[in-house]
Protein backbone atom coordinates (compact mmCIF):
# COMPACT_ATOMS: atom_id res chain seq x y z
CA UNK A 1 0.00 0.00 0.00
CA UNK A 2 2.93 2.40 -0.27
CA UNK A 3 6.32 2.40 -2.00
CA UNK A 4 9.36 4.38 -1.36
CA UNK A 5 10.62 6.81 -4.34
CA UNK A 6 13.87 8.92 -4.59
CA UNK A 7 15.26 11.41 -6.84
CA UNK A 8 18.02 13.61 -7.55
CA UNK A 9 17.98 17.44 -8.39
CA UNK A 10 20.20 21.01 -8.70
CA UNK A 11 20.45 23.54 -6.31
CA UNK A 12 17.88 26.58 -7.43
CA UNK A 13 16.32 24.36 -9.27
CA UNK A 14 13.26 24.84 -7.37
CA UNK A 15 11.61 22.51 -4.59
CA UNK A 16 11.45 18.89 -5.48
CA UNK A 17 7.93 16.59 -5.51
CA UNK A 18 6.91 13.80 -6.51
CA UNK A 19 3.67 12.81 -9.16
CA UNK A 20 2.22 9.27 -9.32
CA UNK A 21 -0.91 7.59 -10.84
CA UNK A 22 -1.99 4.60 -11.39
CA UNK A 23 -0.75 3.60 -15.04
CA UNK A 24 -3.95 3.28 -16.57
CA UNK A 25 -4.97 6.85 -15.67
CA UNK A 26 -4.52 10.13 -16.87
CA UNK A 27 -4.10 12.37 -14.19
CA UNK A 28 -1.06 12.98 -11.82
CA UNK A 29 -1.41 13.47 -8.25
CA UNK A 30 1.54 15.76 -7.19
CA UNK A 31 2.65 15.02 -3.89
CA UNK A 32 2.80 17.55 -1.10
CA UNK A 33 5.89 19.03 -0.31
CA UNK A 34 6.18 18.89 3.08
CA UNK A 35 5.91 15.05 2.62
CA UNK A 36 8.98 15.27 0.71
CA UNK A 37 12.05 14.71 2.61
CA UNK A 38 15.37 16.33 0.72
CA UNK A 39 19.22 16.15 1.93
CA UNK A 40 21.56 18.20 -0.45
CA UNK A 41 20.99 16.90 -3.91
CA UNK A 42 18.59 14.17 -3.22
CA UNK A 43 15.25 13.88 -2.18
CA UNK A 44 12.73 10.91 -1.42
CA UNK A 45 9.25 9.80 -0.18
CA UNK A 46 6.89 7.68 0.69
CA UNK A 47 3.49 7.44 -1.55
CA UNK A 48 0.92 5.85 0.75
CA UNK A 49 -2.64 5.15 0.07
CA UNK A 50 -2.07 2.92 -2.61
CA UNK A 51 -3.94 0.11 -3.79
CA UNK A 52 -2.63 -3.49 -3.65
CA UNK A 53 -1.26 -5.91 -6.81
CA UNK A 54 -1.54 -2.39 -9.04
CA UNK A 55 0.43 -0.73 -11.35
CA UNK A 56 1.92 2.55 -11.25
CA UNK A 57 3.37 5.21 -13.20
CA UNK A 58 5.61 8.47 -11.16
CA UNK A 59 8.30 11.06 -12.06
CA UNK A 60 10.06 13.03 -9.93
CA UNK A 61 9.50 16.85 -10.36
CA UNK A 62 11.31 20.29 -9.78
CA UNK A 63 9.89 23.46 -10.59
CA UNK A 64 9.59 23.58 -14.23
CA UNK A 65 11.83 20.38 -14.64
CA UNK A 66 10.13 17.12 -15.10
CA UNK A 67 12.06 13.47 -14.91
CA UNK A 68 11.61 10.36 -16.37
CA UNK A 69 8.64 8.44 -16.14
CA UNK A 70 9.22 4.87 -13.88
CA UNK A 71 6.83 2.15 -12.80
CA UNK A 72 6.15 0.21 -9.81
CA UNK A 73 3.74 -2.50 -8.99
CA UNK A 74 2.23 -2.89 -5.91
CA UNK A 75 2.59 -6.28 -3.94
CA UNK A 76 -0.72 -8.17 -3.61
CA UNK A 77 -1.99 -8.07 0.23
CA UNK A 78 -1.82 -11.77 0.63
CA UNK A 79 -4.32 -13.68 3.67
CA UNK A 80 -3.93 -16.96 4.50
CA UNK A 81 -5.83 -19.40 4.08
CA UNK A 82 -8.42 -20.34 6.89
CA UNK A 83 -7.15 -17.81 9.22
CA UNK A 84 -10.06 -17.44 10.70
CA UNK A 85 -10.23 -20.66 11.71
CA UNK A 86 -13.74 -22.02 10.06
CA UNK A 87 -13.03 -24.95 8.03
CA UNK A 88 -12.76 -28.19 10.13
CA UNK A 89 -12.19 -32.00 8.97
CA UNK A 90 -11.66 -35.21 10.56
CA UNK A 91 -9.55 -37.48 9.18
CA UNK A 92 -11.72 -40.14 8.36
CA UNK A 93 -13.62 -37.56 6.19
CA UNK A 94 -11.51 -36.87 4.18
CA UNK A 95 -12.09 -39.85 1.89
CA UNK A 96 -8.22 -40.71 1.81
CA UNK A 97 -7.40 -44.54 1.89
CA UNK A 98 -4.14 -44.44 2.90
CA UNK A 99 -4.65 -43.01 5.95
CA UNK A 100 -3.14 -44.51 9.25
CA UNK A 101 -5.61 -44.90 12.60
CA UNK A 102 -4.08 -41.82 14.20
CA UNK A 103 -4.99 -39.56 10.76
CA UNK A 104 -8.29 -40.99 10.68
CA UNK A 105 -8.90 -39.71 14.41
CA UNK A 106 -7.32 -35.90 13.82
CA UNK A 107 -8.95 -32.78 13.43
CA UNK A 108 -7.39 -31.20 10.95
CA UNK A 109 -8.14 -27.29 10.84
CA UNK A 110 -8.67 -27.28 7.08
CA UNK A 111 -11.27 -27.52 4.05
CA UNK A 112 -10.09 -31.04 2.95
CA UNK A 113 -6.63 -32.59 2.48
CA UNK A 114 -5.51 -31.19 -0.89
CA UNK A 115 -2.76 -29.36 -1.61
CA UNK A 116 -4.95 -25.89 -2.15
CA UNK A 117 -6.42 -26.04 1.50
CA UNK A 118 -3.75 -28.26 3.57
CA UNK A 119 -2.35 -24.97 4.93
CA UNK A 120 -2.80 -26.12 9.05
CA UNK A 121 -1.29 -28.53 10.95
CA UNK A 122 -1.35 -29.73 14.79
CA UNK A 123 -0.14 -32.13 17.26
CA UNK A 124 -3.24 -34.01 16.88
CA UNK A 125 -1.69 -37.07 14.79
CA UNK A 126 0.86 -37.90 17.43
CA UNK A 127 -1.43 -37.69 20.48
CA UNK A 128 -3.87 -39.98 18.54
CA UNK A 129 -1.14 -41.92 17.72
CA UNK A 130 -0.92 -42.61 21.89
CA UNK A 131 -4.80 -42.56 22.46
CA UNK A 132 -7.92 -40.90 20.86
CA UNK A 133 -7.36 -37.60 22.40
CA UNK A 134 -7.52 -33.85 20.15
CA UNK A 135 -5.41 -31.78 21.67
CA UNK A 136 -6.45 -29.31 19.25
CA UNK A 137 -10.50 -29.30 18.17
CA UNK A 138 -13.16 -26.90 16.42
CA UNK A 139 -14.88 -24.98 18.63
CA UNK A 140 -18.38 -23.48 17.87
CA UNK A 141 -19.62 -22.09 21.20
CA UNK A 142 -16.18 -19.95 22.44
CA UNK A 143 -16.13 -17.49 19.07
CA UNK A 144 -15.50 -14.39 17.83
CA UNK A 145 -17.82 -15.62 14.76
CA UNK A 146 -18.30 -18.88 12.63
CA UNK A 147 -15.66 -21.40 14.15
CA UNK A 148 -12.52 -20.91 16.31
CA UNK A 149 -9.74 -23.12 17.05
CA UNK A 150 -9.44 -24.59 20.56
CA UNK A 151 -6.05 -25.54 21.81
CA UNK A 152 -5.93 -27.94 25.36
CA UNK A 153 -2.83 -29.04 26.81
CA UNK A 154 -3.23 -32.43 28.29
CA UNK A 155 -1.46 -35.29 29.51
CA UNK A 156 -1.39 -38.56 27.34
CA UNK A 157 -0.52 -41.40 28.76
CA UNK A 158 1.80 -39.59 31.05
CA UNK A 159 3.51 -37.75 27.91
CA UNK A 160 2.55 -34.13 27.79
CA UNK A 161 0.77 -32.56 24.69
CA UNK A 162 0.43 -28.87 24.07
CA UNK A 163 -2.60 -27.53 22.08
CA UNK A 164 -0.99 -25.88 19.10
CA UNK A 165 -1.86 -24.67 15.52
CA UNK A 166 0.55 -24.16 12.40
CA UNK A 167 1.15 -23.43 9.28
CA UNK A 168 2.48 -26.72 8.09
CA UNK A 169 2.17 -30.25 7.89
CA UNK A 170 2.68 -32.83 10.46
CA UNK A 171 5.06 -35.42 9.35
CA UNK A 172 5.63 -38.32 11.40
CA UNK A 173 5.68 -39.91 14.70
CA UNK A 174 9.36 -40.26 16.15
CA UNK A 175 8.96 -42.27 19.70
CA UNK A 176 7.25 -39.62 21.97
CA UNK A 177 8.62 -37.20 19.47
CA UNK A 178 7.66 -35.60 16.32
CA UNK A 179 8.38 -34.40 13.08
CA UNK A 180 6.68 -31.64 11.38
CA UNK A 181 7.06 -29.67 8.76
CA UNK A 182 7.16 -25.76 9.51
CA UNK A 183 5.99 -22.99 6.69
CA UNK A 184 3.80 -22.90 3.60
CA UNK A 185 5.26 -20.82 0.69
CA UNK A 186 4.30 -17.01 1.10
CA UNK A 187 5.40 -14.04 -0.86
CA UNK A 188 3.51 -11.21 1.28
CA UNK A 189 5.17 -8.83 3.18
CA UNK A 190 2.34 -7.48 5.61
CA UNK A 191 2.93 -4.96 8.19
CA UNK A 192 1.49 -6.84 10.83
CA UNK A 193 -1.12 -9.22 12.44
CA UNK A 194 -4.22 -9.09 14.59
CA UNK A 195 -6.84 -11.46 15.77
CA UNK A 196 -8.61 -12.66 18.96
CA UNK A 197 -7.02 -15.13 21.80
CA UNK A 198 -8.53 -16.24 24.92
CA UNK A 199 -6.33 -17.51 27.44
CA UNK A 200 -6.65 -19.54 30.62
CA UNK A 201 -3.36 -20.63 31.73
CA UNK A 202 -2.88 -23.50 34.46
CA UNK A 203 0.46 -23.82 37.17
CA UNK A 204 3.00 -25.98 35.19
CA UNK A 205 2.62 -29.67 36.58
CA UNK A 206 4.54 -31.46 33.35
CA UNK A 207 8.65 -30.65 33.36
CA UNK A 208 11.02 -32.11 31.15
CA UNK A 209 14.70 -30.36 31.01
CA UNK A 210 16.27 -27.82 30.64
CA UNK A 211 12.69 -26.29 32.09
CA UNK A 212 12.32 -28.29 35.35
CA UNK A 213 12.35 -25.15 37.47
CA UNK A 214 8.83 -24.22 35.70
CA UNK A 215 7.08 -26.41 37.84
CA UNK A 216 4.37 -24.77 39.61
CA UNK A 217 4.66 -21.15 37.76
CA UNK A 218 1.57 -20.09 35.56
CA UNK A 219 2.01 -21.79 31.95
CA UNK A 220 2.56 -19.37 29.05
CA UNK A 221 0.91 -19.22 25.33
CA UNK A 222 2.78 -17.89 22.59
CA UNK A 223 1.63 -16.55 18.98
CA UNK A 224 4.39 -15.70 16.79
CA UNK A 225 4.59 -15.75 12.77
CA UNK A 226 7.81 -15.22 10.54
CA UNK A 227 8.44 -14.65 7.25
CA UNK A 228 11.87 -16.50 6.15
CA UNK A 229 13.31 -16.56 2.85
CA UNK A 230 14.38 -20.28 3.34
CA UNK A 231 14.26 -22.50 0.34
CA UNK A 232 12.36 -25.24 1.63
CA UNK A 233 10.24 -25.36 4.57
CA UNK A 234 11.58 -25.89 8.21
CA UNK A 235 11.81 -29.99 9.70
CA UNK A 236 10.85 -29.56 13.34
CA UNK A 237 12.35 -32.66 15.12
CA UNK A 238 10.63 -32.87 18.93
CA UNK A 239 12.74 -35.66 19.59
CA UNK A 240 16.41 -34.90 19.01
CA UNK A 241 15.10 -30.90 19.79
CA UNK A 242 15.90 -29.48 16.29
CA UNK A 243 13.01 -26.11 16.51
CA UNK A 244 13.58 -22.87 14.92
CA UNK A 245 15.64 -20.55 16.04
CA UNK A 246 13.98 -17.71 16.34
CA UNK A 247 16.74 -15.03 17.26
CA UNK A 248 19.42 -16.24 14.96
CA UNK A 249 18.12 -18.22 12.34
CA UNK A 250 19.50 -16.04 9.24
CA UNK A 251 16.48 -17.18 7.04
CA UNK A 252 14.06 -14.95 9.02
CA UNK A 253 13.38 -11.62 7.40
CA UNK A 254 10.38 -10.42 9.60
CA UNK A 255 9.11 -11.58 12.86
CA UNK A 256 6.33 -10.53 15.32
CA UNK A 257 5.12 -12.27 18.64
CA UNK A 258 3.28 -12.28 21.57
CA UNK A 259 4.18 -14.21 24.88
CA UNK A 260 1.31 -14.29 28.00
CA UNK A 261 1.05 -15.83 31.31
CA UNK A 262 -1.69 -14.31 32.29
CA UNK A 263 -5.62 -15.19 31.73
CA UNK A 264 -7.41 -13.09 29.62
CA UNK A 265 -10.78 -13.67 30.84
CA UNK A 266 -12.46 -14.23 27.86
CA UNK A 267 -11.70 -13.10 24.03
CA UNK A 268 -8.85 -10.35 23.97
CA UNK A 269 -7.73 -8.55 20.67
CA UNK A 270 -4.34 -8.29 19.65
CA UNK A 271 -2.21 -6.02 16.98
CA UNK A 272 1.69 -6.88 16.35
CA UNK A 273 4.11 -5.22 14.21
CA UNK A 274 6.12 -7.37 12.29
CA UNK A 275 9.62 -6.48 12.86
CA UNK A 276 11.86 -6.76 9.65
CA UNK A 277 15.39 -7.30 9.44
CA UNK A 278 15.07 -6.33 5.66
CA UNK A 279 13.10 -4.32 3.71
CA UNK A 280 14.43 -5.44 0.22
CA UNK A 281 14.81 -9.32 0.80
CA UNK A 282 11.51 -10.93 -0.16
CA UNK A 283 9.76 -14.21 1.44
CA UNK A 284 9.39 -17.62 0.44
CA UNK A 285 7.35 -19.21 3.48
CA UNK A 286 5.60 -17.91 6.35
CA UNK A 287 5.02 -19.62 9.59
CA UNK A 288 2.69 -18.70 12.19
CA UNK A 289 2.32 -20.53 15.52
CA UNK A 290 -0.07 -20.38 18.43
CA UNK A 291 0.91 -22.68 21.12
CA UNK A 292 -1.39 -23.16 24.41
CA UNK A 293 2.13 -23.89 26.11
CA UNK A 294 5.00 -21.98 25.13
CA UNK A 295 7.43 -24.84 25.96
CA UNK A 296 4.75 -27.79 24.70
CA UNK A 297 7.95 -28.89 22.50
CA UNK A 298 10.16 -29.54 25.47
CA UNK A 299 7.11 -31.19 26.87
CA UNK A 300 6.64 -28.79 29.59
CA UNK A 301 3.50 -27.18 30.63
CA UNK A 302 -0.03 -27.27 32.57
CA UNK A 303 -2.27 -29.94 31.83
CA UNK A 304 -4.79 -27.43 33.03
CA UNK A 305 -4.21 -24.53 30.17
CA UNK A 306 -6.73 -23.97 27.67
CA UNK A 307 -6.22 -21.39 24.58
CA UNK A 308 -8.96 -20.07 22.13
CA UNK A 309 -7.58 -18.25 18.85
CA UNK A 310 -10.09 -16.76 16.20
CA UNK A 311 -9.85 -14.39 12.94
CA UNK A 312 -6.53 -14.14 12.43
CA UNK A 313 -6.01 -11.68 9.33
CA UNK A 314 -2.53 -9.72 8.07
CA UNK A 315 -2.67 -5.65 8.08
CA UNK A 316 -1.08 -4.15 4.98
Amino acid sequence: KYASVTGQFQAGSGIPTFQYKKSAASEWITLPSDLVTVNSGTFKADISSLDPDTEYTFRAKCGEITGAEKTFTTESALQLTNSNFDDWIKGSDAGISSMTSAQQKSWFPNKDLSDTYYWWDSGNIGSNSLSEKNPTTPESSVVIKGKAAKLTSMSILGVFAAGSIYTGKYLKTDGVGAQLSFGRPFKGRPKGLRGYYSYSPGKIDKTKDPYTSLAGKSDTCHIYAILTDWDKPFTVNTKTGSFVDLNNDSGIIAICQLKNGNSTNGYKEFNLTFEYKSLTRKPNYIVLVAAASKYGDYFTGSTGTVMYVDEFEFVY
